[in-house]
Parts: C-alpha cells; sequence; structure tokens
C-alpha cells in the first residue's frame, strides 16, 4: 500500500475509534467544537492533536464566557437577597472552579481520552457548560 493511503487509513480508524470513546458522551459537543474539529486536517504524521487541542481550548474560553454571563447574571438576580445569600453565591463561585480543577485533574491524570490533555479539557468543557446552564437556571428562578 502507498504511504498517502495508509496515513488515509489510519486517519479513517482513528476518526471512527475517536468517535466511538467515552470520554466524548458527556454533553452534546458545541457547532463551534464540532465544526473546528471537522475542519481538522491529517498532516503527513498522522498527528492532529495540536490542531485538536486548539478546538478544545476555543470551546473552553466559549463555555468559560457563558458561565461568567450566567454568574453576573445570578449576582444581578441575587441583589435582592440578604447578604449571607450573596456570600453564599460569591463564595460557590470560588470552590466551584476548585472542583472543577481538582476533578478534572484527576481525569487527567487517568485518562480515558485519546490524550491527557483531551481528557482535561474535554472534563472542564462538560463540566463549565453544566454549571453555566445550572446559574443560568438559579438565575432566571430568581427574578
Amino acid at each position: 500500500m502507498k504511504r498517502s493511503a495508509v496515513i488515509r487509513l489510519r486517519f479513517a480508524i482513528g476518526a471512527v475509534a475517536l468517535a466511538c470513546l467515552p470520554w466524548n458522551a458527556g454533553a452534546a459537543p458545541s457547532p463551534l467544537l464540532n465544526d473546528c474539529l471537522n475542519a481538522v486536517i491529517d498532516n503527513e504524521h498522522s498527528s492532529r492533536w495540536p490542531a485538536v487541542t486548539v478546538c478544545y481550548e476555543s470551546e473552553l474560553s466559549a463555555q468559560e464566557r457563558r458561565l461568567q454571563a450566567a454568574n453576573q447574571a445570578l449576582d444581578t438576580s441575587a441583589a435582592r437577597l440578604d447578604a449571607r445569600a450573596r456570600q453564599q453565591i460569591a463564595s460557590s463561585h470560588s470552590q466551584w472552579l476548585l472542583y472543577r480543577d481538582s476533578w478534572c485533574a484527576f481525569e487527567q491524570d487517568y485518562a480515558k481520552a485519546p490524550n491527557a490533555d483531551i481528557a482535561r479539557l474535554s472534563c472542564r468543557i462538560d463540566v463549565t457548560k453544566a454549571q453555566a446552564d445550572r446559574a443560568a437556571e438559579q438565575a432566571a428562578a430568581l427574578r
């Protein structure tokens, strides 16, 4: 088989294997992440991880912006609550960050994803997305 055919075959097998792995089974990937991953082109050495990592980093940034906006909405909605409740919200933000970073470090160390970087990023995306959804729901409930 020609070298280019072997590379295409490896890429196809790798793509199928990636699609079947449990690390991406959590939250549904966003259109931004899907578009980025679909645009990643395998290079001649069958190494697409640097580009894939950039896709996941971009998605994490987008989810972190969502979380920041949801937390700001929650803080605004909670302004009518007593000082103790507002302090609990502020404290929970920092405690949540510690939880996320600790849990995702564990997932990175015991990666089930194709590599540790993708495991960490995927975890942080999923956990951040879920927290942004929770914060947005709570902000809406307090309005």
